[in-house]
């Protein structure tokens, strides 16, 4: 019997796993089983799939893969020939698993892992065929598995979907895995075979053009290869211009400079919240700081004084004696960042609170900050940032 890779994007339904092997193994013209399984989930997904379908034994002691490997696959499932298993969940910037994907940096991360894991399937021509199934996961999560498949694709491997019959009784039986015989469901598991369209000989050409026939293998290395059409996702560069009401802006560039998204004009406050946050995460090497590191610190309004001598606003600039006068700030900052879409996005202020602290982060990984002021104000001197450069412009 051939066997296959099985790749396959998982939510917190382990059903479909089975349900796709199933199909391949009893329903198809040519029968196969998978060598290696590579499911792409996140941590919420991985332990449902750990629980439900390796954790849980029945009435006799078996859990529902070793059944199904007995059953369907005609294996033991610890045999050296059974599936080998490789759960491939996400890590955010501090290093834990991503639970689940809520917001767009999750969702990027998420993407990029996917196009790593299907780069590395479909690398070597001479490996087992690759199965891809999107039956599981949020859309975008198979959306974006499906997106990486038809890059990288070697001619030999396919796309499917599964469709259960009937499907709502399948839904509220989490004991439903796969068809059964005398299980008294009526069960009927359909197979779908997808029209990819394969762009593997496009990406070659490029990457012969390009990289020296080296294909890339994340999605920056294809964000960066000429010819291919993928815009950056995120912006290089976030510039901050400072000075009077008609000239303060915040703006993002992409790597050639061109403009990305702006907001303009900008009152002074929250742009000064902005770098003076910048530039204390970066002194704290950490994905987020305490409200308690940020109030009533000699560094921090100092730094917060710098940036608004530029701004030639008539207003004392209040300093952040109480964590309310810090929270009103960080508010106004995202009011603001809430005009454009790019710029929330990218920038926006996300907190996380405790019993007795609030922690502020990024959304998303910021881009490098610079702070540009007209050279008619160049005779201020006073720049104490370490991490935010200071340009003139004429």
């Amino acid at each position: 019997m051939e066997r296959y890779n099985l790749l396959i994007a998982l939510g917190i339904s382990p059903a479909v796993l089975t349900e796709t092997i199933w199909t391949l193994a009893v329903e198809h013209p040519q029968p196969a089983i998978p060598a290696e399984i590579h499911v792409v989930t996140t941590l919420t997904g991985e332990r449902t799939l750990r629980n439900r379908l390796f954790d849980t034994p029945d009435e006799e002691g078996l859990s529902v893969w070793a059944r199904f490997c007995r059953e369907v696959l005609q294996l033991d499932p610890e045999a050296p020939e059974a599936p080998r298993f490789h759960i491939h969940v996400p890590l955010r910037g501090n290093g834990l698993k991503l639970d689940d994907i809520r917001t767009w940096d999750d969702d990027r991360r998420y993407a990029e892992l996917c196009y790593r894991v299907v780069a590395q399937l479909c690398a070597d021509p001479d490996a087992p065929r690759v199965v891809a199934s999107i039956a599981g996961g949020r859309k975008t999560m198979s959306a974006h598995l499906l997106t990486a498949f038809s890059l990288y694709a070697r001619p030999r491997d396919e796309s499917i979907h599964v469709l259960v019959h009937p499907e709502r009784p399948v839904l509220e039986d989490p004991t439903f895995f796969y068809p059964r015989p005398g299980s008294g469901m009526d069960v009927r598991i359909e197979r779908v075979d997808l029209h990819l369209v394969r762009f593997r000989n496009q990406l070659e050409e490029l990457a012969r053009l390009h990289r020296g026939g080296q294909l890339p293998r994340t999605l920056q290395e294809l964000e960066s290869l000429p010819g291919l059409g993928l815009r950056p996702a995120r912006p290089a560069l976030v510039e901050v211009v400072l000075g009077d009401r008609t000239e303060r802006s915040l703006r993002l560039l992409d790597a050639e400079g061109n403009e990305m998204a702006a907001l303009k004009p900008v009152a002074p406050l929250p742009l000064v919240t902005l770098i003076t946050l910048y530039e204390m995460l970066r002194r704290a090497d950490s994905p987020e700081i305490s409200n308690l590191q940020l109030v009533e610190n000699e560094q921090v309004e100092a730094l917060r004084n710098a940036a608004y001598a530029f701004c030639r606003d008539l207003a004392q600039l209040r300093p952040w004696g109480d964590t309310i006068a810090l929270s009103r700030s960080i508010s106004e900052l995202n009011q603001l960042l809430a005009g454009n879409p790019l710029c929330n996005r990218y920038l926006r202020i996300h907190s996380r609170r405790t019993w007795d602290e609030t922690f502020y982060a990024f959304g998303t990984e910021p881009p490098a900050l610079r702070v540009c002021v007209p050279r008619a104000l160049d005779y201020i001197q006073n720049w104490p940032f370490q991490h935010v450069p200071l340009t003139y412009i004429d």
